[in-house]
């Protein structure tokens, strides 16, 4: 199953990626988009950054858990996805999972993703500093903290 990061804890996945394959997904299993498509009943999905998040944002109450699939650091595609995600009203858990950098967490916790899928070359020490690496940002918080450019209004 794999570890996540939420919320400074490391815990394990409780969910499970459902087989592309295969029309069926477990109770507690992460479908593709396609798969939600065929059966908007489900409770987890996993996104692509090259996939369209509009269409679920019909459904957002009933979703649980958004995983939003990073195949290449380089395209922030995936950054706008969260963020659009959260500005449509989704208040499930929000998770990063794939080919993410450390020093991009905090960014996407800014876009308001709230979990992690840790892979074996992450450290979590080096992620938890990257976190509090910068205290002054100038992109728009989806949370708590403030952008520099607010404060100076």
């Amino acid at each position: 199953m794999g570890k996540v990061w939420k919320d400074g804890d490391i815990i394990e996945n409780p969910w499970t990626a459902a087989d592309a394959n295969n029309e069926g997904v477990p109770s507690r299993g992460v479908g593709t988009l396609d798969q939600w498509r065929a059966d908007p009943t489900l409770t987890a999905v996993e996104i692509k950054s090259d996939e369209d998040v509009s269409d679920l944002t019909q459904s957002l109450d009933q979703l649980r858990l958004v995983v939003l699939k990073i195949e290449d650091f380089n395209d922030g595609r995936s950054f706008s996805q969260a963020r659009h995600l959260r500005e449509a009203g989704f208040t499930g858990e929000l998770r990063a999972a794939g080919n993410f950098l450390q020093d991009q967490v905090q960014y996407l916790q800014r876009c308001g993703v709230d979990a992690f899928e840790l892979s074996a070359d992450i450290k979590i020490s080096a992620m938890e500093a990257a976190l509090s690496e910068f205290s002054v940002s100038y992109q728009m918080p989806l949370d708590e903290r403030s952008a520099e450019i607010s404060l100076a209004r």
